[in-house]
């Protein structure tokens, strides 16, 4: 069954028959006349409202809709392109709707459950956070006030958070069980995840060009670089050839630069090093400091860290993904026995 359908109503059988009561649908039709239409001066109505999806016994409007949309994505449609900002508006809308009608299927399975945030654990949380960003009491209010909210609001927001992380805490985490079996499952699927960072160590040759090179001057540094790979690809010492070479062009280096990380060295060069084995050279490479020939010396990690050794990190890892996934499924179920109709 598709988890939201547009104008299709879902419904399990236990809430079948309520949601289809003449009673109800009546209500329905009266909260949306009150609730979207306003008279004015000159007697007519216009539409400024209307619902846009009902979830059980609760309606969310287009204006909650873009209240949520604009606090979660705030940027404002570009007027350059309007087809394509209205289809991108109307994706967002879809995808926030999505989200809201999960957070008040949540608030409704609290208040079933009369799950209750004591006096106590809520003025600690407001307390942490206010305390977190660095504001005054009145500073947190004005800041509030700016974004069109009362510390009332904020404070009855605070607090269905706090209801929703207790009852996923008692629906979801609490039935996670972290068992050794399931962790080498885990390391074994996820084993790219857990890879030691690979570093290599590498000796070069570096031909510097001139501030102003010609083409003529460039064709020659090229082929001395040739040359000089040929030499040693055939076995000779990088750093003997860097010094016979010196001497015919000024400004030639080479030898032992160590160990490096990806990231760590020009893009050029680490997209061949990283490709070489141990003993293998590549070049001419050309770089805004001249020309490279590169040599491979030596190479650590890249391979799979032992399961020993990351077996704490394994577990929150874990734990983590196992808290999305019971989560997602607990929400999947939620949705099948409610009802829920998506007028979008």
């Amino acid at each position: 069954m598709p988890r939201l359908r547009s104008t299709t109503i879902c419904w399990s059988t236990r809430f079948k028959g309520c949601f289809t009561r003449p009673t109800f649908r009546k209500l329905a039709f009266c909260v949306l006349v009150l609730g979207v239409v306003f008279w004015n001066s000159l007697g007519k109505t216009e539409i400024i409202d209307r619902i846009v999806a009902i979830v059980n016994d609760d309606i969310i409007t287009l204006s909650e809709l873009e209240e949520f949309r604009k606090s979660l994505y705030p940027r404002q449609p570009k007027a350059n392109d309007w087809l394509r900002d209205e289809l991108e508006l109307s994706n967002v809308r879809r995808h926030v709707l999505n989200a809201l009608i999960e957070e008040r299927l949540i608030d409704q399975e609290a208040n079933r459950q009369n799950i209750v945030v004591t006096q106590k654990t809520l003025e600690d949380a407001l307390e942490s956070l206010r305390q977190e960003r660095g504001l005054s009491q009145s500073q947190l209010e004005m800041a509030l006030k700016n974004q069109g909210l009362t510390y009332e609001d904020y404070r009855a927001r605070v607090e269905r958070g706090l209801k929703r992380t207790q009852l996923i805490n008692r629906a979801v985490k609490s039935e996670i069980e972290i068992k050794e079996e399931d962790l080498k499952v885990y390391y074994e699927t996820h084993i790219k995840d857990y890879m030691a960072e690979e570093t290599i160590r590498i000796s070069h040759i570096l031909l510097p060009l001139p501030s102003n090179p010609t083409k003529d001057g460039e064709a020659e540094t090229l082929s001395m670089a040739k040359e000089m790979l040929n030499r040693a690809e055939k076995g000779e010492d990088l750093v003997e050839l860097a010094r016979q070479y010196s001497q015919k062009s000024p400004g030639v280096q080479g030898g032992d630069i160590g160990y490096f990380k990806r990231g760590e060295m020009i893009p050029a060069i680490e997209k061949r090093a990283f490709s070489l084995g141990v003993g293998e050279m590549a070049g001419p490479i050309p770089t805004p400091k001249g020309i490279f020939l590169i040599r491979v010396t030596d190479k650590k990690g890249g391979k799979p860290i032992p399961f020993a050794k990351i077996t704490k990190t394994l577990e929150k890892d874990y734990y983590r993904s196992e808290v999305d996934r019971q989560y997602r499924r607990w929400l999947n179920k939620l949705k099948e026995r409610s009802f829920i109709e998506v007028k979008l």
